[in-house]
């Protein structure tokens, strides 16, 4: 089972704001005994954690990997209903956040989904459960 995601960013407080006005969830802050690491840890309802991690300096992080071509493709979050994709989706663009895909139905296993970008340009879906593992 997956525990958490983590985002690394240098805008820590927008994301922040970003995932609990659309997304809701618990939030706690937490700070490293030395004061340089801050993050926070987003709860979710279901018990899935959304940890965003403030930037720091590469050479403060001995095990930080070189950039490489392998990476995350999207964070999603599940809507209870078409209308609830549709209306965030809607709130989302006229909070001026960039939707890259309007509320669609996408393929044959019954999903109906948005996609936009959070305020670092990472890939957000917002879809009903498409029941692929029933």
């Amino acid at each position: 089972m997956i525990d958490h995601i983590a985002i690394v960013t240098s805008q820590l407080e927008t994301m922040k704001d970003f995932y609990i006005k659309y997304f809701g969830g618990r939030v706690k802050k937490w700070i490293s005994p030395d004061g340089e690491g801050v993050l926070y840890f987003i709860m979710y309802e279901n018990g899935t954690v959304l940890e965003l991690e403030q930037q720091l300096k590469a050479e403060k992080i001995p095990f930080a990997p070189k950039a490489s071509w392998a990476r995350i493709e999207h964070i999603a979050f599940r809507a209870k209903d078409r209308e609830e994709v549709c209306s965030l989706t809607k709130q989302i663009e006229e909070d001026g956040y960039t939707i890259v895909q309007q509320p669609t139905d996408y393929g044959c296993e019954g999903f109906f989904e948005s996609c936009l970008l959070d305020p670092d340009g990472n890939l957000v879906e917002i879809g009903i459960d498409p029941c692929i593992f029933c």
